[in-house]
């Protein structure tokens, strides 16, 4: 496509530098005349041409994202289910929240892709583009399982239904919200952490005042 659109357009630029240099016979008056043909039009062309060969390109590399997307979500979905079947109790659950933190990169992707708001450099070539698109998954997957895991411990303070189904969607739909989402499983971890951060700083406090109001029966006895 490019070498038939430069081809295209070089034949013009000949043609009208021939036009131009009509009638000139002496070799330094041909080159004068050339030097007088008006370029615009050509470098319009040609910067047209270029911005349709840039959609092309980034529309091809969406393409190839969008498929090792959906690669990388099956190999990562078969490896996480095998898990889930070989494992037990919460285990099973934090393999389940994979699976469902892979489900929602893939839709993170797609959702990306109708917006119009994916963007993919095509020009770092197809394997680089097909292999940063497969781990996408990937990373869902642990923010996915990570999160389970976060609220089967019970820091977050968020209360998990005990029966199932009710647990079972529960867990899913945030594992999910979690591969889909860039912020929800980051914001999640951090204010988890300035809790847990909270608790430490308030335990020398609490053993300070536990020491003060046990100190005071003793001092009485002393005095009585």
């Amino acid at each position: 496509t490019l070498a038939r659109n430069l081809y295209a357009r070089f034949p013009e630029l000949v043609s009208a530098v021939d036009n131009e240099a009509q009638g000139a016979v002496d070799p330094a008056a041909q080159k004068a005349a050339a030097t007088k043909v008006d370029l615009e039009p050509f470098l319009q062309r040609i910067q047209v041409f270029e911005t349709e060969l840039d959609a092309g390109s980034a529309r091809a590399g969406q393409r190839i994202y969008i498929l090792g997307t959906v690669i990388g979500l099956l190999l990562i979905a078969g490896i996480f289910a095998g898990a889930a079947l070989a494992a037990s109790g919460n285990w099973t659950q934090i393999f389940e929240g994979a699976i469902f933190g892979a489900a929602g990169a893939l839709a993170s992707v797609l959702f990306r892709v109708g917006n119009g708001k994916l963007e993919v450099d095509a020009q770092q070539g197809k394997k680089l583009v097909f292999l940063s698109a497969s781990v996408k998954p990937l990373t869902g997957a642990i923010f996915g399982g990570i999160i389970v895991a976060l609220l089967l411990s019970g820091l977050p303070q968020i209360e998990v239904p005990d029966a199932d189904p009710k647990r079972f969607f529960f867990l899913g739909v945030l594992a999910f919200v979690a591969g889909f989402s860039e912020r929800f499983a980051p914001n999640l971890l951090q204010f988890t952490e300035e809790r847990v951060k909270g608790e430490e700083s308030a335990k020398p406090e609490d053993a300070a005042k536990g020491g003060t109001k046990k100190a005071a029966p003793a001092a009485a006895a002393k005095v009585s």
